[in-house]
């Protein structure tokens, strides 16, 4: 079926992105049959998405805590000094 050939890519694609940043990626595709499975797995006690938000922040804040970013005190970039040195690249490019 089609849907396979999509769930098949895209989990390629995130097992990628995740092996190449070291990053934790969470599937969060709906494979459904038909629009009546999409609307059940997305809205309402049932809703999906819900349940991967919540694994996704559960995730960042297991692996913000393994790294130590709770227990240490945040150094800040030398040139800003408004956010840590590797937020630099994102926030003023001068990383």
């Amino acid at each position: 079926m089609h849907f396979e050939y999509i769930a098949d890519a895209t989990a390629n694609g995130i097992m990628n992105v995740a092996i190449e940043t070291m990053t934790p990626v969470l599937f969060g595709v709906l494979t459904v049959l038909n629009k009546e499975q999409a609307i059940v797995r997305s809205t309402g006690t049932g809703n999906e998405g819900l349940s991967w938000g919540k694994s996704a922040v559960e995730m960042g804040l297991a692996r913000m805590s393994a790294m130590g970013a709770f227990s240490a005190k945040v150094q800040y970039c030398a040139d800003c000094t408004s956010h840590p040195p590797r937020a630099c690249l994102l926030a003023c490019s001068r990383g």
